[in-house]
């Protein structure tokens, strides 16, 4: 049997700095000379100090990127404003100040800035700094996921597939895992891949399910790595290959699964040594593969 992918990613946004536990955070660029509602300060100079507190981030001199960014909010930068709640959020440079964060992401995303848009919607949506309201939260998600953020895209489908405090909506989730897939995010694809599997606002597709699990699969994702050892084993929607299938399964288990485990080491009881050879070879390839693309 399949299992549904842990849904909700609760990991912020950070204007400029990739996160490692953010890996699906698209790239923004700097901001240009449309940045506007200043006060007592030129965007050209705006820009250069924003900068360096992402050059003092990125030293991790946290305590100095605050103090610039700070005076940046302050006068109403938005990138700024954005950054300045992510420090909250994280107790980088100053305690964790969840309303703080609020706060900052609220003035950041009243100016469309759709990093803010999720991050205050994430804050909603667990309560966290905030009363928890889901109905905000998709709000929030809503108007970051039409500015192409897919994080925003999966959690907000996760909202409308669950149907908590909002009428449940399984063809909308349906669609916008397929937004937040297309985009490579590796969770959108491993939902969507469920979804066709079972027929969750769709008609049901196997062969889609199979495939969409092999994409989330090949970046790491290790329920669908699970999900898709299944399919292989069973010959559900792909011919049926019992040393890919172990392959998927050997991965998954080391990244903890303990399903995964279990059919790793039942199927090594019972395939042949060549097939076995096979998925230990697979395992090896993959898992180089993953690992590479994660670099």
């Amino acid at each position: 049997m399949t299992k549904m992918i842990n849904l909700a990613l609760r990991c912020s946004m950070l204007l400029f700095a990739l996160l490692a536990a953010c890996s699906s955070m698209p790239n923004l660029s700097i901001p240009g000379s449309s940045e506007s509602g200043l006060n007592g300060i030129s965007e050209a100079t705006a820009q250069r100090n924003f900068i360096r507190g992402l050059n003092a981030y990125e030293r991790s001199q946290f305590s100095v990127a605050h103090s610039i960014w700070r005076s940046l909010a302050e006068k109403g930068h938005t990138p700024s404003q954005l950054n300045l709640g992510y420090l909250y959020h994280h107790g980088k440079g100053v305690p964790v100040d969840l309303a703080s964060a609020a706060h900052w992401y609220t003035l950041a995303a009243a100016q469309n800035d759709p990093k803010a848009q999720f991050n205050l919607g994430l804050l909603y949506q667990f309560g966290e700094g905030v009363e928890q309201n889901l109905k905000r939260a998709a709000q929030l998600f809503e108007q970051a996921a039409k500015q192409g953020i897919s994080s925003a895209q999966t959690n907000l489908a996760t909202i409308y597939r669950a149907g908590e405090n909002l009428i449940s909506d399984p063809a909308k989730a349906m669609n916008l895992y397929a937004q937040a897939a297309a985009q490579g995010d590796e969770r959108a694809q491993a939902n969507l891949a469920y979804h066709y599997e079972h027929g969750i606002g769709t008609p049901t597709n196997l062969a889609l399910a199979a495939n969409w699990y092999a994409k989330a699969a090949i970046q790491g994702n290790n329920t669908a790595q699970y999900n898709l050892g299944v399919m292989l084993a069973r010959g559900k929607g792909v011919q049926q290959n019992l040393a890919a299938a172990y392959a998927w399964f050997a991965l998954a288990a080391k990244n903890g699964d303990i399903d995964a485990t279990h059919n790793r080491d039942e199927m090594r009881k019972r395939i042949s040594s060549q097939q076995l050879e096979t998925g230990e070879k697979l395992a090896k390839v993959w898992g180089d593969q993953i690992s590479s693309s994660d670099q």
